[in-house]
């Protein structure tokens, strides 16, 4: 069995990164860019389609996300997917996080989760972090998703190299633990204060959790075998 490594190749943004040098966070290792598409019923970041273009065209890949909000699970999913533009089989991601009253019920996410995964066959990327740092306790079904986790052992970090040496070498401690899954997600956002070149200012880091990047590029086209993560 090849061993699973923490790829650092990932960032996600929205408009509040403004205007991206996508060329440059490509040319900086950065293969795969989660872009937030859209919130509730009826908002849609006012870069995405600029993001998402322009970060194609410097030959990333994009993982659309929906920000979560109260209100019509069926409303958020038809918002998100037609918003989007998700095509059949592609990877997108649910984001739940925040207060217990201003996010999603589990239950809704579940809903809005099964709806599109109906209609995309696939299911979601769920994000939302270890127990005691997320909206409410996720249902069964929702563990059954692969899994982003957010999770930020040490201060300050701007890239993954300076983290500690016990995140690094022994990731399971700070993404499997307590987090409601077997084993290490898909993949383990480890920043809010990350650098980039191509991006001014702070922006979000997480690290791949595969044998190599062309076993998550394959994750992301759908095609992946997957192995037992440690």
């Amino acid at each position: 069995m090849t061993a699973i490594q923490a790829l650092d190749i990932c960032i996600d943004c929205s408009h509040w990164q403004g205007t991206i040098d996508w060329p440059a966070v490509r040319a900086s290792g950065i293969l795969i860019a989660m872009i937030k598409a859209t919130e509730g019923e009826s908002w849609i970041d006012p870069l995405f389609g600029l993001n998402r273009r322009l970060a194609e065209d410097a030959r990333l890949v994009v993982i659309p996300y929906h920000f979560l909000r109260p209100g019509s699970p069926s409303e958020q999913a038809r918002h998100f997917r037609t918003a989007a533009g998700i095509d059949y089989g592609a990877p997108y991601a649910l984001d739940w996080e925040g207060r217990a009253s201003e996010t999603a019920s589990a239950e809704h996410v579940q809903a809005i989760g099964d709806e599109l995964g109906a209609a995309i066959g696939r299911k979601p990327l769920g994000y939302w972090g270890i127990p005691g740092s997320t909206p409410a306790e996720p249902t069964r079904n929702m563990l059954e998703w692969p899994r982003w986790v957010p999770r930020y052992p040490l201060p300050g970090v701007r890239d993954w190299s300076m983290m500690g040496t016990s995140p690094r070498e022994h990731p399971e401690t700070y993404w499997r633990k307590d987090a409601g899954i077997a084993n290490l997600p898909s993949f383990g956002q480890y920043t809010a204060v990350g650098r980039v070149p191509g991006v001014s200012g702070d922006v979000d880091r997480s690290v791949a959790f595969f044998a190599s990047e062309e076993e998550a590029l394959a994750w992301y086209r759908g095609d992946a075998v997957q192995e037992p993560k440690p």
